[in-house]
């Protein structure tokens, strides 16, 4: 079978609170579509076509489920041509009946792991496959999930499934271990097939469940509630093994980490190169961006993870890095030991009427804030009590009572739900030295001393907390260094700009463009080695002709310095970072026939002519593209921060 177009009618649209394709659920920030993938698969077209739905149907928001699905946030009232426009990129069921029922979990790396003991994809297929045109597997609850595991390294072993199966090999047999409401990572098996009666089992413990459950039994962990799991068993028309060397297996662990930077593949000279969704959240730009990455270095494919993040397969040993790198420019993190790695959010307040908080902008302070440097194990910021983020309990839970309140719970395993109770109705640093305690930061002094790090964790408060919907793409990056020089995130909302200012100054950059500075401290804060073409940093204020000028020509020394730029001018890149008498000096020169630069960042700062200097040059930049900050507001640093944002994509 193939996968629906958009000629396909709708199907009946069950009740549930659940998003599906069709069934776009309404929040606090619109409508939510999720769109189930086969085994967290998507091709780099399909990726570019779900980001470019998102932005036209949405608000070009894209979530990674901890299913390894996604789902678009924000969507209009247009939802046929949502579903349409993703229909046609293949990214429907094979049955337009069966979408609900698509919740088969594989690991990411099934195919070319180094640990696993066989290849799930085509068992896989089959079981998917048997979901969607089964007409009476259609009645199974759209939560209701199988898991098979084919003995990789890379798994998630800990999310709860109403089916497992993982492979163990007995006397030279490969042999599938089963579980009920459960996972392989801490339950035991009730019982073995071999591994070629995989679908049969498979299909046996469905139609045994749709005969025992009655109406309140959408899920087995309800079922076995009053049908106990001997009684289950013995209605499959299978043979089980159940020996001591099957009963008594239990699946070995991994280290959760491995799904972020460079993971091994079985096949020579190939490598998968892993990074993750901040807080499970892209945008269209991003999932685009790694489009392009997983079509130019890797094989065209993306793999979508149950912890929220991408993995690109088949990339060559020797472009890793390259790939990486390229992730980590889009935003991603790519580094277990970064503060978000380990954190986990719901939407919150801001997408969410039943959250008590806004849990993302929290997720992102209370990062940034612990002591600890490396690996924190899992942190979980929950909005309510229903723990949407997170499929099973996190070794530290954030239950929100209020905004920005929280209880917090370390788990154990003798406890139900989230754990014991460590602290109630605690701030986000109440919270935050708790989890140093637990976690074994010592030292109530202790700073973050990594630039890098301080670096990130800044940019990932920025973003979170900055309205940057509204600029473009070629200016992100500078709007968030702006933003990061001056400490308010409502500088963006000053900010205003030609169309294409960042590629001019970009372009200018890279070929070699001077950059002409008002004022020594926008020269003293331009990193040289961020300068794509050793580009040459020109301050005049300080040369010995300027005080003689100013007097002759009747203008500040700020002004007249400017005189000393023809030689330069023409196409160059501009900073005025200080005096607005130089932006006005500027604009009577371009009147006069002066070169133009290629771009002019504008950030002069004052009571007295800085805004009016701004305001003329956006009324009016004489042909030139340009960058200002409306208003008093600006300064040698903002500007600067301009200039470093162009002169390279690493940030």
């Amino acid at each position: 079978m193939t996968p629906l177009n958009q000629s396909h009618p709708a199907p009946a649209i069950r009740p549930s609170a659940c998003p599906g394709l069709w069934r776009i659920v309404q929040a606090v920030d619109g409508g939510i579509s999720r769109i189930k993938l086969d085994a967290g698969h998507l091709e780099a077209d399909q990726a570019e076509a779900l980001a470019a739905a998102a932005e036209r149907f949405a608000a070009g928001v894209i979530e990674v489920t901890n299913r390894s699905n996604l789902q678009i946030r924000g969507v209009g009232d247009d939802h046929r041509g949502l579903v349409a426009q993703l229909l046609s990129a293949g990214l429907g069921p094979r049955e337009a009946a069966g979408d609900d029922v698509r919740n088969l979990m594989l690991s990411p790396a099934a195919g070319f792991d180094p640990a696993m003991l066989f290849d799930t994809r085509a068992l896989g297929a089959r079981i998917l496959d048997l979901l969607q045109s089964t007409p009476r597997f259609h009645e199974l609850s759209a939560k209701f999930a199988v898991q098979l595991d084919g003995g990789e390294d890379l798994a998630m072993l800990w999310h709860p499934h109403d089916l497992w199966l993982s492979p163990l090999r007995l006397d030279d047999q490969l042999w599938l271990a089963f579980g009920l409401a459960g996972c392989p990572g801490h339950d035991a098996p009730l019982g073995a097939v071999p591994l070629e009666q995989g679908l049969a089992l498979v299909r046996a413990v469905l139609e045994r469940f749709l005969d025992l459950a009655d109406s309140g039994q959408s899920r087995m962990r309800q079922l076995l509630a009053e049908h106990d799991p001997q009684t289950f068993l013995a209605g499959l028309p299978l043979a089980l093994r159940r020996d001591a060397a099957v009963l008594g297996w239990r699946r070995p662990g991994r280290d959760l980490a491995r799904h972020l930077g460079v993971y091994p593949q079985s096949q020579a000279g190939r490598v998968a190169v892993g990074a993750m969704a901040p807080l499970g959240r892209l945008s269209a730009r991003q999932l685009r961006g790694i489009a392009v990455l997983a079509r130019e270095l890797g094989d065209g494919s993306l793999r979508m993870t149950p912890w929220q993040s991408v993995l690109l397969p088949n990339v060559a040993t020797a472009q890793a890095e390259r790939v990486l790198a390229g992730l980590t420019c889009l935003g991603l993190i790519g580094d277990a030991a970064a503060p978000l790695a380990g954190v986990v959010a719901c939407t919150g307040s801001a997408g969410c009427a039943k959250a008590q908080a806004d849990t993302k902008a929290d997720a992102v302070r209370l990062a940034a804030s612990l002591r600890r440097r490396g690996p924190v194990a899992g942190i979980h910021l929950s909005g309510c009590t229903r723990s949407c983020a997170m499929a099973h309990t996190a070794p530290s839970t954030l239950l929100a009572v209020g905004p920005g309140r929280y209880d917090l719970y370390f788990h154990d395993p003798a406890q139900p739900g989230p754990g014991t109770l460590a602290g109630r109705n605690l701030t986000l640093e109440e919270a935050g030295a708790n989890l140093d305690v637990r976690h074994g930061a010592t030292s109530m002094i202790d700073y973050i001393r990594d630039g890098q790090e301080i670096y990130r964790n800044s940019f990932a408060i920025i973003r979170q907390e900055a309205r940057l919907e509204r600029i473009p793409a070629d200016l992100e990056k500078l709007a968030v260094r702006v933003i990061h020089a001056c400490g308010m995130v409502e500088v963006v909302d000053k900010l205003r700009f030609s169309a294409g200012a960042g590629k001019a100054g970009r372009e200018a950059l890279a070929a070699g463009a001077p950059i002409l500075c008002d004022a020594r401290m926008v020269a003293e804060g331009i990193t040289r080695a961020r300068l794509p073409a050793n580009n040459e940093v020109i301050c005049t204020l300080r040369d010995d002709s300027v005080p003689e000028l100013a007097k002759e020509l009747g203008n500040t020394r700020s002004a007249v310095a400017l005189e000393l730029w023809r030689p330069y001018l023409d196409g160059s890149v501009v900073v005025i970072g200080n005096a607005p008498t130089a932006l006005f000096y500027l604009l009577e020169m371009l009147d006069a026939g002066a070169p133009k630069p290629a771009l002019i960042l504008g950030f002069p700062v004052g009571f007295v002519g800085a805004a009016e200097s701004k305001a003329m040059l956006a009324a009016d930049s004489r042909g030139v593209p340009f960058v200002i900050v409306e208003g008093r507001l600006g300064g040698s640093a903002m500007a600067a921060a301009a200039v470093n944002a162009l002169a390279t994509e690493v940030e």
